[in-house]
């Protein structure tokens, strides 16, 4: 917000000055237009710098699966620049969301996946996901509509919903969710296999999406684990704390399958 105002201000300037030498409003109006965008671009991208900066350490820690020291950071990124940049305060939140669904706290995960759910498809995602689990299966439906639209060449937001309404006994509904995903993501493989499934009534095996499902349903990596045992394992996605592992948070993943177009 104060590259905002900082760029509102020079731009009321501009406009003063050249008014006080006498020079018609239109001739004052045009240069201050002129500056506003320009200056407010250019702020928002040092501002974008500052926070890249600040975080860049942030895979070293989720290496070592430094959880509270991830959070600590994101929490001062955003104390120290949300006010500077508009939309930055909530999708710094977002991302601390992400970390407490990836350990399965959808409670403390469900507000701040929200606040920084604004055009951000896998928030919307991960949102229709948790309103799901509680059965509250129009919310869900509505929010994965909306990750649809947000990213709408990402394969996993017709994926995820499909499967849940498949679930739920609504093929004509899976389908048609596949059906609109591939009007985008045309000869999309993985839609495409999932709707051959699913139109010929086969029985979906999750595991075919790889590790970007249990990004989505952590508990079914967990679910898996102890169902092997330790050999043969898949792999638990970071940030689900299994039998006194250290939880880490998984990096975020844009959850790309198959070849879009």
């Amino acid at each position: 917000m104060y590259n905002i105002l900082i760029s509102l201000g020079v731009s009321a300037l501009i406009f003063a000055v050249v008014m006080a030498f006498g020079f018609p409003v239109v001739s004052a109006v045009l240069p201050a237009l002129l500056v506003f965008p320009v200056l407010a671009f250019f702020l928002a991208r040092r501002t974008q710098a500052q926070v890249t900066a600040d975080l860049a350490v942030l895979p070293g820690l989720i290496e070592e699966r430094k959880l509270d020291e991830v959070k600590q950071l994101i929490e001062q990124t955003r104390e120290k620049y949300g006010k500077w940049q508009p939309l930055l305060t909530g999708r710094l939140t977002g991302q601390l969301g992400m970390l407490d669904y990836a350990q399965m706290k959808y409670d403390e995960a469900l507000p701040q996946l929200e606040a920084g759910s604004w055009q951000d498809w896998n928030a919307l995602t991960l949102i229709g996901c948790i309103h799901y689990r509680r059965k509250r299966y129009d919310e869900a439906w509505e929010s994965f509509g909306k990750a649809q639209k947000a990213g709408r060449k990402e394969v996993m937001a017709y994926v995820v919903p499909a499967v849940l309404q498949l679930k739920q006994g609504l093929r004509s509904e899976a389908l048609s969710t596949l059906n609109t995903g591939l009007g985008i993501l045309e000869g999309n493989q993985t839609l495409k296999n999932l709707k051959n499934t699913i139109a010929n009534k086969g029985k979906v095996d999750t595991r075919q999406f790889g590790e970007v499902w249990f990004q989505y349903f952590p508990e079914e990596a967990v679910r898996q684990m102890n169902m092997r045992g330790t050999r043969g394992r898949p792999e638990i996605p970071k940030g689900v704390k299994v039998r006194g592992q250290t939880p880490h948070p998984q990096p975020r993943s844009r959850g790309k399958l198959g070849r879009r177009r």
